[in-house]
This record gives structure tokens, C-alpha cells and sequence, in this order.
């Protein structure tokens, strides 16, 4: 289980509490199930749609305002004000911001009526996440009952005062939780929502609690589901306003003697008045110029100055909404700019708000400390949201900072006008002029060359109608701007937002609906989705458009399905370093026939109008497609030195793994990689296959299936749209004369997928078993008892005694030794000069016969590819042999970083040093040693070599892998029972080497790789045949230190690594039993198994080799079996990446969450199947794999039987 279906699954069992399919105001509304076909097909028939379902509040309001429930709340609210105390109201989201306006609305109407200015204090609001979310919604902070009953304890609420709590659905836990802490200090409380009350009462708990409440009046307006499936900011909240609204108005009408006003009437008229043709032709003709602004990626600044609040709640809705950015402070640069801003070109943004409020910011300055004492420390205190004041005037709505909303031609200035302002009309001409567009909004007036939407909105001391058809308009304009640009479907808000539990489960409902999935799917793909943004820069969709996208994927069935999804096209590099795309060619013709497809192109500018390039596809009997690529009649002097084909085209998601087969194989996370700048070539070595994993849809896998092994290289280049390019690079030979024709050696086939990198391997596998260099193996690897290897370094007093005490506890051990640092000369020096033996002959040959006396492999440390270019010896063949690059440079590496001397690479054409490596064979193998380890020929030798005194062709060709080829060939004839192994997993020398060392796979991060997932791709193909052994483990990870270094370099700090790093050598030691290879310690010192301070890790060392030893049928010659759907914890690992060079200022730490439990599964060549287990946690943990589950003790091994 992985952690999406975790997460999934927690959802569904413990948060039921937020599964509210159940409620009308979360279901399709059926009189708009067409408004998305009616507003694309004619905008004022969506807007005619969005209307029919307004009359359901006018029915609701009829009955309710004649009730006693609201008879009490007009007298509560009138008796709370004029005997001194509060009316506070209280919401969340859209009903929070409706809280704030109430009170703006009575502070508005105390200022213009001085004679009650006394009782302006006597209306407040509390919202969810405070005056703060009026701008930009707090994430799951509606959640918490802790949280509304903390605003009101800061409220200071006291028995006299009432509160009236608004949620629209009934449900909203912040608001219950004012409720229940109003209850508590023996306030009146009032509770408005617009679901029935006896179905929230029977499915929710905590609405039961409060509904039933006998201190509790219930209003319940319940007027049908939204003209927008889920979106309780149109018709509920205008239920809200209207009936909490006319409650607060006619008590302000009866404190100031005048007759109170027909709600009922004055709400009827207003809606037929917004319903006649030129108000809705005019709400059209806006939406179709505000949905023509962000078609063309403008933005939209909306101008205004006494209605701000009411333009501020709709904007900011539309963000969670639609998933449009939200606003931006003034110094975030990187966030995308909101397509709509509110702003007040006549004061500050701090007069602004102030003129807006009539009142001081009310915001929240919550530290840890309040999270931690309120119980959520543990998630939203994590990371505490910055709600303060200072927080809030960052987002700039006054005057200041004009010019980032008018950055692009397509920017537009919208004045909104509700009555005439000379100083508003003023200011907005002077600014408008800045934008690429304006308009004028007028809603109630006359206004000449506006928008003009007549309605009927006159009367009433707070101007309730006059704010409710602002609020109508502007939520009729919005829903149908964003049905026009696509985030409308049906009449779902299917761009919505999953910030809170309430919006998951509505968006989980959404999929399945639209996609026609069951609910558990579509919660793990919206978790899966959620996380997918989180990685993904700039404006981001919303995850139910992801998981659509997803769902929705085009399956590939076919060649031709290939062709059209993935654009193959090839790339032309030549010597003057220009190149040829199809899109220089003069002409194009494709030839289709049942299983082939042949695309061909002719004539060139440089290489003449005969030049052709063909590409041949077919469709191979395993549903490979199988490519062919040749050149012919280039008439020029250019060379053509690179055939880079076939260069697929595919989406990247953020989630996707690029896998690649170097070394053991490894993945990477798309994630981290940046559109537009990353282009990475990388060598063919280990295996010739690679893959993009993508977790939805289809996976590419890609190989090139050379029996000769030629120079040729993977590609990857991600552009900015995150289309990724993907393909494979043939270099070319380059001889003294054009190659008038040329072709690519070897097919190259390509196919879509599902499943993991287990699956890429499974397709290779199929072809690479049958190829000479696995085929031509001996049938008895020589390595394959083996059951432990050292890898110790230095003297004979450092490496053997810990080799024996080991076999003292271990008498059942087969052990192998690789010993480093036996030559007299420094490491990474003077190579391929390594004899004498540091010691002596005598002492080093002794030593040799100790150790194979007791049954020990010994092996020493040969480098079989460089030559030191700065030694002495350099001009003995070095020179002739050197593998020059294109630039006409050696190819060489200072290895050593105390003295420098570069190492230089020798190419297969390098007789004299080739003749010195057979020259050392010989010493060696007459010292008495079991086999013989050549360093770096498994993973160095890919390169091509531009050496002009060399006989090989330049550039591209096998030449080189065939040089080494023939060097190994004459050891092995030489000395026919020495098995030979060198560096990596590679397919290469398969059949010269019986082995492989793979130890910067296995120690990955000790080396500096924090990016690669490493994995054992070369053993689900290639097990069994090829010995694999190795990492970096140390028990103390103290590296040797070869006394020849310099002592001014030595680290001068050494600590406790082993405590300060508790999990890396655990890890690091378990990797290769996990993988199927031999394990192995690194430079095993005397402290570790005579100091009780590292007995967990000696300890840990026989577990690993006693383990092996008894599963060798299954990790030697058992074939890997799929291990996918293996689940368990994980835990995050702290790696210190040092190596013998690193110098101390230098040390990183790499920091990976990785699974508490390695896990392989296996087949024995009897049909026994077992799933390997290796605990490298300090604790127990639990793990399940297919219809298996169980426990593994920490620091332990298990083999658990499959059949």
C-alpha cells in the first residue's frame, strides 16, 4: 500500500464526518445540468441558466421571514444592540467574509446616522482565520472546531451578547466550534445553514450536536442544490445574506424610527429586474470581454472604493473555486499573479482597509505555542500560516504598486460602479490608460459606455439590496466567465480546489461522477494529485483536472497510435557543428502498408538535393515497434558524425521517473529536474534499454539492440511545456572520406507500458538472455560460493586479522577479499606501475597463502584502464595509448586529490599498456592469488577515442570495447581458471568477467548521489549468470587512509558517525542481499568487533553474512519475480557522504526517505518462490506484499515462502 492509498483509506474510514454526497447544497442542481453547453454555445443563455435557480432563494425567503425562529432572531439582534451588548457573527470562507460585511454594513450606517454612532461597536464578525482569509483562503482551518471556539474566547463573548454562525452546508466544524464555546459563556446563539436540518442532524455528528441543542435557534434555509454543483457562495450565501441581512436592517430601521422594509418584495424585484434582456445581454457582453482578458493571459483589476468588500468576497472565491492563483503579497515574486485583483486608487492599501472595515484589522498572531495547546500542532503548527496584520496589508489594495497589473498588453482596468464618485471616475481615467483594456461595471445606475446592468436595488438603511444584486452580478459573471474558459463541467465546479476535507470529498465525487470510477479511486488519485502540485512550479490546475487528465490519457494500441502520440523525429549532427531536422528537408512522403510504415525525406541545402533520410517502423510479434534509420547520397564534404533517432515527444508529469540502467539501474524524479534548462546526454554502459515511468497512463521504454555494443548514448531534454524529449544518439565513425551512405547498425525499438522499472527490465530480458556475452558464459561462475566479501585496505596487519575473526565466528563462511592499497605506490598513482607489493614480496605472498590456507577467494586491486599522464613512466606507452577527446585533449581525471597526478584513460588501441596489465597478471597470479579484480573496465570503456595516431576510424565504433575485449581474452587463455571481475553491472564483459564490484550503487549517497533511487535493474535481467558484490559500508564510516597521503589532509574532527548517522551502514550492508548480490564490509577494523560500543553493527554483519550463506539458492540462483505491490513504513535517512578523497570542509550530509524494510522477490530454479526481507530500521515493522503480511524485528532478515 502505498501512501496515496494510505492516505486514501484514512480519508474514508476516519473522516467520515466530511463525506457529504449526502447534502442538497453538494448536488447537481438538475434546472443547470446544461449551463457549461449553454454558456459556450451563447453566453446570455448560460447567464439565463444561472438565473432560474436564484428564484429558489425568493421561495425559501417567503417562508422563513414569516417564521418564528427568524421573528427571534430580529428580536435578539434589536434587544443584544440597544442593551448594550454584541451581535457577533460567524463563518468561514464565503459565510466569514458575509460576517465581516455585516458588521461593515451597521458601522456604514452608524457613520451616516451620527445620532447611533454610539452603537457602531456593538456589531462584530468573527471569520475563520480572521480578517486575513477575506483575501486569500486558510487552508483546513475550517476543519477544526478548536479554532472558532478560540476566536471566540478572544472575542471576549459574554453572556448578553448573540451570536448568529453561518455555514452554508451546516457542517463547518471552525463554525460549530463558536457555537458550542457562545453556548458555553451563556450567549444566545443563533445557528443559519441551507441543508435540511433532520438530514444533517442524522449523518453528522457534530451538526446533531448543535442542531438539537435546545439553547440553539435553528434557521434552516434550505433552498435546493447551487446553480453550481458544491459552490455555496452563490445561492446559499445569498439566502444568508438576504436573511440575516434583513434581520440586522430592521432592527437598524426600528432603532432609528423608520418602517421597516418588505425583504420579500424588495428581493423579487430585484431579481426580475437582473432578468430582463438588457441586463443580462449586458452581464453577457462583460463575461465575454473578462473571459476574452484571460484567454490571452491577461489580468483583470477590478476599481473600486465603498464596495470593495463585496468585489473582495467574490474574487477571492473564485480561487478555490476555479483554482485560479490566489492573491499575492506585494513581495512574493515568484507566486503567478492572480488573473483578478480589488483595487482603491484613492488612499493606501492600510486607508483602504480601514475605510472598508470602519475598524481596526482583526487578524490572528497564533504562534506554536497556541497550536501546540489547541492539539494541532502536529499539522497545521508545523508550519503555522503568517495571518498577522502586517501579513494581511501586504496585499497591496490601495494606490500603491499599479504596475504589476498592467505588465502585458492584455491587462484590463474594470471600474465597478454602484453609484456615481467623481474622485473614483477621476482617478480610475488616470490609471486606466496604463491597461491594455478597460470597462466600466455599472450595476443600478446609469453609466454611459458601460456594462450596464439595471437592477433594482433602492432603499433600506444598510443598502442590504444595493450589496445583494453586487453580489449576484458578480457571481453570475464569474461562474460563467470560468464555464466559457473550460473549468465548468456540467454544472460541476470541476477546477475546484481540494484545501479542506469538505472540498476532497467534493472533488473525490466530482471523478466520479465525470469519470465513472468508485470513490476509493478517486480519493488516492486526488491525494496523488495534491502531492503532484505540490512539486509543480508556477499556476497550477486543479487535482481534479490532474486526475481527469490522467484518466483520460490516450491508451497507444497501435504503431500508428505511436507515431501520433510520441512525433519520432531524428536530429543530423555534423563536423562543422551544425545539424539537420526533418524541418530542413525539401520534401516528405510516408508510406503505409499493414505492419510497416517507411517515412522518407529528400534533398538538403549542404547535402544536396539527392540526400535522403528513411525511417522504417513495424510492429514486432512481442508489440515492440521496431525502428530502422539509414542515410544515403550526402554529396558534401561533411561528415555526418551523430544519428540522433528516434527522439520521442512525451508529457513529463512532475511525478514521473526517468530510469536508467547505469551501474545496478536507477531512477529519477522528474520533479527535480527544470523545464527549459535540463539536457542531459549520458552514455550507454551497463544495459542498453531506458525508460520514462509515468504513474498514470502509459510508460515509454526505449532499447537499442546492438550485439556489437557500439558508441552511442541515451537523451533527455525537458522544455519549458514539460515535453519531454526522449530518445537515443548514435555516434558515427568518421573516416578520412564522406560516407556517402550510413545507417544506424542496429534496431532500435520502443513500447508503451505499465507497471515499474521491474517491467521495463522484463521486456530487455527477453532479448539480452539470448545475446553471445550472457549465452558464452560458463555455466559454474567460480564466484558463486561465496558468501562474504571484505573490502579491506592497507597492511597486512589491517586486512587479515579481521578477515579471520570473522571466520573463527563464522566457520561455515566461504569469504572473499578485495584488497586495496597492497602496491607500493601512493592510490590512484603511477598506475599501471603497482609491483612491488608495499610490504615485500615474501610478506605479501605470505599473506596471500594465510588467507587462502583458510578457504579465503583473495583478489587484489589492479586499475586495468588508466595510466598516470603526470608520472615518470607516462612517455612508456602511455602517451601512444591515450584516448585523445574531440577537442583534442587526453580523457583524464585527477582521481587523487592530494598530489593531482591525472589518471588518463587508454583506448582498446593500446598495446604496450595492455602488454604492462598482462606483465602485472603474471606477478600477481604467481603470488598465489585466487582471481584478480580490474578496476574501471566495466564502466569506463564507452567512450570514443579521436586519437589521430591510432588506426581505428574517429568518433563512433565498438574498437575500443573490442581492444579490452582482447586484453581480457588473453588473460583468460592465460590464465584459464582466474576469474576476473571488474567495476559495475555491465553486460559488456559478461562473458570474459565473473564478476562485477557495485559499490556506487549500494553506497549511492556516500558518493554525493542524492538524487538517484538506485535499484537492482541488472539483476532482474541478468541473475544468476554474473557475480554482484559490494558498497561503501563502513561500520564506523571512518574511511582508510593510505599513510602516502599527506597527514596535513587527514581530518582532525573525527565523532561518533556510527550514532550521528545510526542508519547508513545498516542500509548501506543490506542494499546488496536485498538486490540478490554478495555482500561485503568495508575496511573492517579491530574496534568494531572488540568495542561493545559497535556490537549492534558487528552483530549486524554475521546476521548479513550467515543470511546469505543460507539463501544462496535463492540470491545467487534464484530469478528475480516481480516485487511490486510491497508496502511499508518509511523512515528518513541521514547519509554522511565522504569517500577517501573528501577533505573535511567538504563532508555534505544527503538526507532520503527510504522504506524501514528492503524487500526482493525471488524463483528458485526447483519453482519456489520467497520474498527477501531485510529490517534496516531500529524498530520492528509491519510490511504486506500481495495477499502477505507479517512483522520483521529490527536489524533482521527473513525469507518469507511465496508457494
Amino acid at each position: 500500500m502505498n501512501k496515496f492509498e494510505k492516505q486514501a483509506e484514512q480519508f474514508i474510514n476516519e473522516e467520515t464526518q466530511f463525506h457529504l454526497g449526502f447534502l442538497p447544497t453538494e448536488q447537481s442542481n438538475p434546472l443547470t445540468r446544461t449551463l457549461e453547453a449553454d454558456v459556450k454555445r451563447n453566453t446570455a443563455d448560460g447567464i439565463r441558466t444561472l438565473q432560474k435557480v436564484d428564484r429558489n432563494v425568493l421561495e425559501m425567503a417567503k417562508k422563513v421571514l414569516a417564521s418564528p425562529q427568524y421573528e427571534k432572531l430580529l428580536k435578539a439582534t434589536y434587544e443584544t444592540i440597544v442593551g448594550g451588548h454584541r451581535v457577533i457573527y460567524s463563518g468561514c470562507g464565503a459565510t466569514g467574509r458575509l460576517s465581516i460585511m455585516f458588521e461593515c454594513l451597521w458601522k456604514n450606517a452608524c457613520h451616516k446616522n451620527p445620532q447611533v454612532s454610539h452603537l457602531a461597536p456593538r456589531v462584530e464578525s468573527i471569520m475563520t482565520g480572521g480578517d486575513y482569509a477575506l483575501v486569500k483562503s486558510v487552508e483546513f482551518f475550517e476543519d477544526y472546531a478548536v479554532f472558532g471556539r478560540r476566536q471566540v474566547q478572544e472575542a471576549k463573548m459574554v453572556k448578553g451578547d448573540t451570536l448568529v454562525a453561518i455555514t452554508e452546508g451546516g457542517e463547518t466544524s471552525s463554525v460549530l466550534g463558536t457555537v458550542a464555546e457562545a453556548l458555553d459563556r451563556g450567549c444566545q446563539v443563533f445557528l443559519l445553514f441551507n441543508n435540511p436540518a433532520d438530514l444533517l442532524a442524522k449523518h453528522l455528528e457534530r451538526s446533531r450536536i448543535a442542531i438539537e441543542d435546545p439553547r440553539v435557534t435553528v434557521l434552516d434555509l434550505f433552498c435546493g442544490p447551487m446553480a453550481l454543483a458544491g459552490s455555496t457562495r452563490m445561492q446559499a450565501t445569498t439566502s444568508e445574506q438576504l436573511i440575516a441581512g434583513a434581520a440586522l436592517e430592521t432592527a437598524m430601521h426600528k432603532i432609528l424610527g423608520l418602517q421597516p422594509r418588505n425583504h420579500v418584495e424588495d428581493f423579487e424585484k430585484l431579481l426580475e429586474s437582473l432578468e430582463q434582456d438588457k441586463p443580462v445581454k449586458a452581464m453577457a457582453d462583460y463575461t465575454d470581454f473578462e473571459a476574452k482578458v484571460y484567454q490571452n493571459k491577461g489580468k483583470v483589476t477590478y476599481f473600486a472604493d465603498d464596495f470593495l468588500l463585496d468585489i473582495f468576497t467574490d474574487t477571492t472565491e473564485r480561487s478555490p473555486t476555479f483554482m485560479l492563483p490566489p492573491f499575492r503579497k506585494c513581495d512574493d515574486k515568484t507566486s503567478p499573479p492572480p488573473w483578478t485583483f480589488v483595487k482603491n486608487p484613492l488612499c493606501s492599501t492600510e486607508e483602504a482597509w480601514e475605510k472598508g472595515m470602519r475598524r481596526p484589522l482583526r487578524c490572528l498572531n497564533w504562534t506554536y505555542a497556541d497550536y501546540e495547546k489547541m492539539g494541532t500542532a502536529d499539522k497545521i503548527g508545523k508550519n503555522p500560516p503568517q495571518l498577522a496584520s502586517q501579513d494581511l496589508l501586504k496585499f497591496k489594495v490601495g494606490c500603491e504598486d499599479l504596475d504589476e497589473r498592467c505588465n502585458t498588453p492584455h491587462d484590463a482596468a474594470v471600474l465597478v460602479a454602484m453609484h456615481r464618485n467623481s474622485n473614483l471616475e477621476e482617478a480610475f481615467n488616470a490609471l486606466a490608460g496604463k491597461f491594455g483594456a478597460r470597462a466600466t461595471l455599472a450595476i443600478g445606475i446609469e453609466f454611459p459606455g458601460a456594462y450596464q446592468v439595471n437592477a433594482s436595488c433602492d432603499g433600506g438603511s444598510l443598502d442590504l439590496m444595493r450589496h445583494l444584486a453586487i453580489k449576484l452580478v458578480l457571481n453570475t459573471i464569474s461562474t460563467a466567465t470560468m464555464a466559457k474558459l473550460g473549468r465548468v463541467t456540467g454544472n460541476w465546479m470541476s477546477w475546484v480546489d481540494c484545501t479542506n476535507k469538505k472540498l476532497l470529498d467534493r472533488g473525490a465525487r466530482l471523478l466520479v461522477e465525470i469519470a465513472e470510477i468508485d470513490y476509493k479511486t478517486a480519493i488516492e488519485m486526488l491525494f496523488e494529485a495534491i502531492h503532484h502540485l505540490k512539486v509543480t512550479p508556477g499556476e497550477k490546475p486543479s487535482p481534479v483536472q490532474v486526475a481527469l487528465e490522467w484518466l483520460r490519457r490516450p491508451q497507444i494500441n497501435s504503431l500508428q497510435d505511436f507515431l501520433k502520440y510520441t512525433k519520432p523525429a531524428w536530429n543530423l549532427m555534423l563536423d562543422d557543428k551544425s545539424s539537420i531536422t526533418p524541418e530542413d528537408m525539401f520534401a516528405y512522403e510516408e508510406i503505409q502498408a499493414e505492419d510497416k510504415i517507411t517515412r522518407r525525406w529528400t534533398g538538403h541545402d549542404a547535402l544536396g538535393e539527392d540526400f535522403k533520410v528513411t525511417t522504417t517502423w513495424t510492429t514486432t510479434e512481442d508489440g515492440r515497434y521496431q525502428a530502422a534509420f539509414n542515410y544515403k547520397n550526402n554529396q558534401s564534404k561533411t561528415h555526418v558524425t551523430e544519428i540522433q533517432f528516434p527522439l520521442l515527444k512525451l508529457y513529463l508529469d512532475v511525478d514521473a521517473k526517468i530510469l536508467l540502467p547505469g551501474d545496478m539501474g536507477f531512477t529519477f524524479d522528474s520533479s527535480l529536474l527544470t523545464p527549459g534548462s535540463y539536457d542531459m546526454t549520458r552514455p550507454v554502459d551497463s544495459m542498453q534499454f531506458a525508460a520514462i515511468l509515468r504513474p498514470h497512463g502509459q510508460s515509454i521504454y526505449l532499447d537499442y539492440r546492438d550485439k556489437n555494443l557500439n558508441v552511442k548514448y541515451v537523451k533527455h531534454k525537458l522544455l519549458k511545456d514539460r515535453t519531454m524529449i526522449f530518445g537515443t544518439s548514435y555516434l558515427c565513425p568518421i573516416y578520412d572520406t564522406v560516407a556517402p551512405n550510413a545507417e544506424i547498425p542496429y534496431p532500435i525499438s520502443a513500447k508503451p507500458f505499465t507497471g515499474s522499472w521491474f517491467e521495463a527490465a522484463q521486456i530487455y530480458k527477453k532479448w539480452a538472455l539470448k545475446q553471445a556475452w550472457c549465452t558464452n558464459r560458463p555455466e559454474v561462475n567460480p564466484l558463486q560460493d561465496i558468501d562474504f566479501w571484505f573490502w579491506n585496505r592497507g597492511l597486512v596487519k589491517d586486512v587479515v586479522p579481521p578477515i579471520e575473526k570473522l571466520l573463527g565466528d563464522c566457520p561455515q563462511l566461504k569469504i572473499a577479499l578485495d584488497w586495496y592499497w597492497w602496491h607500493s605506490n601512493p592510490y590512484d598513482t603511477d598506475y599501471p606501475f603497482f609491483w612491488p607489493p608495499r610490504e615485500g614480496e615474501e610478506t605479501f605472498k605470505t599473506a596471500v597463502k594465510r588467507l587462502t590456507d583458510q578457504g579465503v577467494f583473495t583478489q587484489v586491486y589492479v586499475n586495468g584502464v588508466c595510466w598516470d599522464c603526470d608520472a615518470d613512466t607516462w612517455t612508456l606507452g602511455g602517451n601512444e595509448g591515450v584516448m585523445i577527446k574531440e577537442d583534442g585533449t587526453p580523457r583524464a581525471y585527477a582521481f587523487n586529490k592530494y598530489n593531482n597526478h591525472r589518471l588518463a584513460w587508454m583506448c582498446g588501441e593500446a598495446p604496450k599498456h595492455h602488454d604492462q596489465i598482462l606483465k602485472l597478471m603474471g606477478k600477481l597470479h604467481g603470488s598465489g592469488l585466487s582471481g584478480q579484480y580490474l578496476d574501471m573496465i566495466g564502466c569506463a570503456t564507452h567512450d570514443p577515442c579521436y586519437n589521430p595516431n591510432h588506426s581505428h576510424n574517429l568518433g563512433g565504433g565498438h574498437y575500443v570495447r573490442d581492444g579490452y575485449r582482447k586484453m581480457l581474452q588473453r588473460i583468460k587463455d592465460t590464465y584459464p581458471d582466474y576469474p576476473i571481475t571488474t567495476e559495475t553491472a555491465s553486460e559488456n564483459y559478461m562473458d570474459l568477467c565473473d564478476g562485477g564490484i557495485i559499490c556506487s550503487a549500494a553506497s549511492a549517497e556516500r558518493m554525493g548521489n542524492s538524487q538517484r533511487n538506485v535499484i537492482p535493474l541488472f539483476t532482474a535481467v541478468y541473475h544468476g549468470s554474473y557475480a554482484l558484490f559490494g558498497n561503501y559500508a563502513h561500520p564506523d564510516s571512518i574511511p582508510p587512509w593510505d599513510p602516502k597521503w599527506p597527514d596535513e589532509d587527514r581530518w582532525q574532527n573525527e565523532k561518533p558517525w556510527h550514532k550521528l548517522y545510526p542508519d547508513q551502514f545498516f542500509v548501506e550492508m543490506a542494499r546488496p542481499i536485498a538486490w540478490g548480490a554478495q555482500p561485503m564490509v568495508c575496511q573492517l577494523r579491530p574496534i568494531v568487533y572488540t568495542d561493545p560500543e559497535f556490537a549492534e553493527e558487528y552483530d549486524f554483519i554475521k546476521k548479513t553474512a550467515i543470511f546469505y550463506h543460507d539463501h544462496k539458492d535463492i540470491l545467487f540462483h534464484g530469478e528475480m519475480i516481480s516485487p511490486d505491490t510491497f508496502s511499508c513504513e518509511t523512515f528518513t535517512v541521514d547519509f554522511l557522504s565522504r569517500m577517501i578523497f573528501t577533505k573535511e570542509s567538504l563532508a555534505r550530509v544527503i538526507t532520503k526517505e527510504l522504506p524501514t524494510v528492503l524487500h526482493s522477490a525471488w524463483q528458485t530454479k526447483d519453482g519456489k518462490q520467497f520474498l527477501i526481507l531485510a529490517n534496516v530500521s531500529r524498530s520492528q515493522q509491519a510490511w504486506k506484499f500481495n495477499q502477505f503480511e507479517g512483522t520483521i524485528q529490527p536489524h533482521t532478515y527473513e525469507a518469507i515462502p511465496l508457494n
